[in-house]
């Protein structure tokens, strides 16, 4: 696992994007890492919710966060993650300050590197869920796929 000041800078120099917004890495363990965003104006829509797309991209961001931290150590020695594609069901509206969390299994994190170790690729699912930054009641479910490639 890697370390979450290791993930939080990756995220950041990998995903120029993800600093533009204001995304910060605020956790990362063996089989998780979130991610947050302080609400700004320029991230609402035309009813003053958050723009689907900035809650898209947080959730992207935490399935990345995932992602560096399973594998940072396969990243640092040239593996390449890729999205691959995603899904997203807004379920409610998001205001205020808001936080997402990527899990993947431990499990599934050694099935990949098993994978990896055989041969040039590998997939992998990361499931995110959005939430307010004080509540645990789900706003946006996202599942993201992504391959890792050795190069």
């Amino acid at each position: 696992m890697t370390d979450v000041n290791t993930v939080r800078t990756m995220l950041l120099d990998l995903v120029p994007f993800n600093r533009h917004l204001g995304i910060e890495v605020s956790d990362a363990e063996a089989d998780y890492a979130q991610v947050q965003l302080q609400e700004n104006p320029a991230h609402h829509n035309h009813v003053g919710t958050i723009h689907a797309g900035v809650q898209f991209t947080l959730c992207e961001a935490a399935s990345g966060a995932m992602a560096i931290a399973a594998f940072g150590d396969l990243i640092m020695s040239g593996a390449v993650p890729l999205a691959t594609t995603a899904t997203i069901t807004y379920k409610a509206p998001a205001g205020g300050d808001l936080r997402a969390r990527g899990t993947l299994s431990e499990a599934e994190q050694a099935r990949v590197r098993a994978e990896l170790s055989t041969g040039r690729k590998s997939r992998f699912r990361v499931e995110v869920t959005l939430m307010s930054l004080t509540e645990d009641t789900p706003l946006t479910q996202t599942s993201v796929e992504w391959i890792l490639l050795k190069r």
